[in-house]
């Protein structure tokens, strides 16, 4: 069959592993975009899951490079492969390779990235009606010899409020849904790629933001998450990266993108957590900013220990947190008083 460019292609053919269908069938999507250097050792480890019920997608998002083509020669008997008409962006292809999905459940495997080969089955084994995901721990480096180890946790099972409770307020958040096993049910309906009144591209295209949201949004449905210390996933670092390449854009500040996704949930999570308090005041001290018109307006309000504290200090209220307005004086007094009380 000759390949045209410019419409979505779909070729099936024995494309998932079945041998009795005694599991649930899970779907591995591979999303890429010019990856033809990459893409044979993510889809092989994909390939080499000891896991009875799989299916692997691969949505290719209109690569120049030839990475289609390869996908084609080499996996269209094993496979699901789409191509997309155009390029949609990152944030959009993960979209598409989850419109694709059959199986009850969902693995996300990023095209420069490879798997266990127990993973599926691993993080299977802890799946239940009580638990929203199960993630691993990741490698994350340039090779596996030289990758460091990220996503650690000492426990298997976690409460869903603590999870949520150390993801907004702790560093080295779970960010990557590439570390993780999903409902396919949930990812369709969890995630979410745009935020009212908040314009990013690092937000809205590469993703920054929209990654935590998915795990914050299923965490919030379920009482308990879990982690798997017996299988991990390997992430690459190399320049092509999205996440490398996004850093270089001016219109992509990441932190802030974090902290929106984060301020977002809160305001909902606030319903039933008061936590909104601390991760507000997170937000504020953390951020190193310009604006020095909220310094001033912190001045007016006539707090002797707010103005020793802001003396020395650049505080910036973002137009990115316009869901914080209202509790961001509350919770740096709240916050001060926390920290100065001793």
């Amino acid at each position: 069959m000759s390949l045209t460019r410019g419409k979505e292609i779909n070729y099936k053919r024995n494309n998932y592993k079945d041998v009795g269908r005694s599991s649930p069938l899970v779907s591995i999507l591979i999303p890429v975009y010019n990856r033809v250097n990459l893409i044979e050792q993510c889809v092989d480890s994909a390939i080499n899951q000891d896991y009875d019920s799989f299916e692997i997608i691969i949505v290719d998002n209109n690569s120049s490079d030839g990475t289609f083509e390869l996908c084609i020669s080499k996996y269209s008997n094993k496979v699901k492969v789409y191509q997309n008409e155009k390029n949609i962006g990152p944030v959009q292809n993960w979209k598409k390779c989850i419109e694709y999905a059959s199986g009850e459940y969902s693995k996300i495997l990023f095209s420069d990235d490879s798997i266990s080969s127990n993973y599926l089955t691993e993080t299977m084994k802890l799946m239940n009606d009580h638990i929203g995901f199960v993630f691993s721990s990741a490698f994350i480096g340039k090779n596996k010899n030289s990758a460091q180890l990220n996503y650690k946790w000492n426990i298997e099972k976690i409460n869903s409020d603590k999870y949520i409770e150390y993801s907004l307020l702790k560093p080295g958040a779970l960010l990557s849904p590439g570390a993780a096993i999903f409902r396919t049910f949930d990812l369709r309906e969890c995630f979410v790629s745009n935020i009212p009144n908040f314009n990013s591209k690092g937000f809205s295209y590469y993703g920054a933001g929209p990654d935590l949201l998915l795990f914050l949004n299923i965490a919030n449905k379920y009482e308990f998450v879990c982690h798997c210390n017996s299988t991990s996933v390997f992430f690459r670092e190399h320049s092509g990266s999205a996440t490398t390449k996004a850093h270089r854009l001016k219109q992509w500040p990441i932190r802030s993108c974090y902290n929106m996704a984060r301020s977002w949930f809160a305001t909902d999570y606030i319903k039933k957590n008061i936590i909104i308090s601390k991760l507000a005041a997170r937000i504020i001290v953390t951020e190193l900013i310009e604006n020095k018109d909220i310094t001033l307006l912190m001045y007016k309000k006539n707090h002797k220990f707010l103005r020793q504290y802001f003396q020395n200090e650049k505080i910036y209220m973002h137009i990115y947190y316009p869901y914080m307005c209202l509790f961001v004086y509350d919770a740096i007094k709240y916050y001060l008083w926390k920290k100065f009380k001793g």
